[in-house]
């Protein structure tokens, strides 16, 4: 005996924009304001790994933008699919 699967688009579509709300959150930002005048070194290595973090926390937005977009592709595809299923049943109850 198969098991069913459900899906429902609006939910599906629903939470791929909860999720792209959420990469929101994840956008670099400048370090404002930015110390110019302190000459000790560990100034300069913060500012780097300051830039550095907004670096990964942008790549990061980036990935999670990539999965509601393949959220939506793969629901997309599983209709697809059950639709062609559906009219092989049809043509094959006929």
């Amino acid at each position: 005996m198969s098991e069913t699967i459900r899906t429902n688009m609006e939910t599906v579509e629903s939470d791929a924009a909860q999720i792209e709300k959420a990469a929101d959150f994840l956008q670099a930002v400048t370090l404002n304001p930015k110390d110019e005048s302190t000459t000790l070194s560990v100034n300069g290595n913060l500012q780097e790994a300051f830039d550095f973090s907004q670096t990964l926390k942008a790549a990061l937005g980036a990935a999670v933008d990539g999965e509601a977009a393949n959220i939506r592709s793969t629901d997309a595809a599983f209709e697809q699919y059950d639709q062609m299923l559906a009219s092989l049943a049809q043509e094959i109850a006929e």
